[in-house]
């Protein structure tokens, strides 16, 4: 495939990714309602069921009128009524009506970076060498290739589904229910919430997705060309940003710029979730940028010296032009280590993701993690599990198929 048509592909899933990931999180005032006549008002059946935004407004709160008048009611629950009466009984709040987007934002953004990441090596490559950059090495079964890695995938997902039902027996829960509730994507009710997990998990994916959606295409495709601007044309300033990503943990820069753009130069909100956005994305993504830019281009300058110390020597002996060793054998191999390791990237952006949103109180996974281990919400926790290890899994799937379809030589069985 040629780097122009693959750039506008990834150009299309990084946008249509960051859209979807913003639509997600875009919340509403929503009224649940159900009207009946009795001696016992009830809220709507399903109204737990909801994309709630419990997180960034709040939770739902009651509103009964009785023959017209107005009750006092303070929690979501049956009302037992004096005599039979007509009544109204509403659950208001904010939702998420698009909460669901949060999925496909996340995917597309991940592979919208892979594919990037390959467009940006195979144009600093056909720059140089034209032809040369395509890989013509034997090649294996593409569908049998696809076929391991997604038993791969599977065999991970099993394993954490495993895990769960063990938790939820040791709970006192019937394991053919649980079981069936994993089937049917049914999380039960948050202890602390009292809303279905589901509704949970999605509406803070939301603002995982957009802010992975930011950061991480950033990061990646500037650590990987400082790192190729310095292998070609040595530079002491990006050489060593290396070291200045690999010793910063996100949430201690993230504290370190609250306190000097939000305490010292007064410009910038602390945490939280306001308007306009993008000035509470501000920092949060600066806090995921910067460490993850150096670890980017690290990697590549591991490959670079590892290679430079074996192989150049070994290809110099063959009257090989110094052009061709660098942009066919090292930004080859390079491609080849990056393409293999943007799944594991991408795992490091999630864990990180945690302690950042929990820094700055962004109302994503990590802030949800942190208040169902606060509240000890086991089934909050458990949806977290599960979810994180299905995205993980199925983004190693995404970054192994695409590997194999750009790099035939994988796919040969060793």
């Amino acid at each position: 495939m040629k780097p122009y048509l693959l750039s506008a592909i990834s150009l299309a899933l990084l946008f249509s990714g960051i859209l979807f990931s913003y639509v997600s999180i875009i919340s509403h005032q929503y009224k649940d309602v159900n009207y009946g006549y009795g001696d016992c008002a009830v809220p709507p059946s399903d109204w737990q069921y909801r994309y709630w935004s419990v997180l960034s407004h709040g939770l739902p709160h009651p509103v009964l009128y009785v023959n017209g008048v107005r009750e006092n009611v303070s929690s979501i629950a049956p009302v037992k009524l004096s005599s039979p009466s007509f009544y109204v009984y509403s659950v208001e709040g904010y939702v998420q009506p698009f909460a669901y987007l949060s999925i496909y934002g996340i995917f597309a953004v991940f592979l919208g970076t892979l594919l990037g990441l390959k467009t940006l090596l195979y144009m600093a490559q056909y720059r140089a060498i034209g032809p040369l950059a395509e890989s013509r090495s034997p090649s294996g079964s593409l569908s049998s290739y696809a076929l391991k890695r997604i038993v791969n995938a599977l065999v991970v997902i099993v394993i954490t589904v495993t895990v769960i039902l063990v938790l939820e027996v040791l709970h006192g829960n019937s394991i053919f229910t649980s079981m069936f509730n994993i089937l049917t994507f049914n999380g039960g009710i948050s202890q602390q919430f009292q809303v279905s997990v589901d509704s949970l998990l999605l509406t803070s994916l939301g603002y995982t997705s957009l802010l992975l959606s930011i950061a991480m295409p950033f990061s990646v495709f500037v650590g990987s060309a400082i790192a190729m601007r310095s292998i070609t044309n040595p530079s002491t300033i990006f050489r060593e940003w290396k070291y200045i990503g690999s010793s910063l943990a996100s949430w201690v820069l993230g504290l370190s710029l609250i306190y000097a753009f939000h305490y010292g130069l007064q410009i910038l909100p602390s945490g939280g979730i306001g308007s306009p956005l993008f000035t509470y994305l501000i920092l949060p993504v600066m806090s995921l940028v910067i460490p993850t830019i150096g670890i980017t281009a690290n990697r590549m300058y591991d490959v670079v010296f590892k290679f430079r110390s074996t192989e150049i020597p070994r290809h110099s002996m063959k009257g090989l032009s110094e052009e061709i060793l660098l942009y066919r054998h090292v930004f080859g191999r390079i491609g080849v280590v990056l393409l293999n390791s943007i799944s594991s990237i991408f795992s490091e952006f999630l864990l990180s993701d945690f302690f950042t949103e929990v820094t700055f109180a962004i109302p994503g996974i990590g802030f949800l993690s942190w208040n169902a281990v606060v509240h000890g919400d086991y089934h909050v926790l458990e949806g977290i599990f599960l979810l994180y290890t299905v995205i993980i899994a199925i983004s190693n799937l995404i970054s192994d198929l695409v590997y194999g379809l750009f790099d035939p030589r994988v796919r040969v069985r060793k």
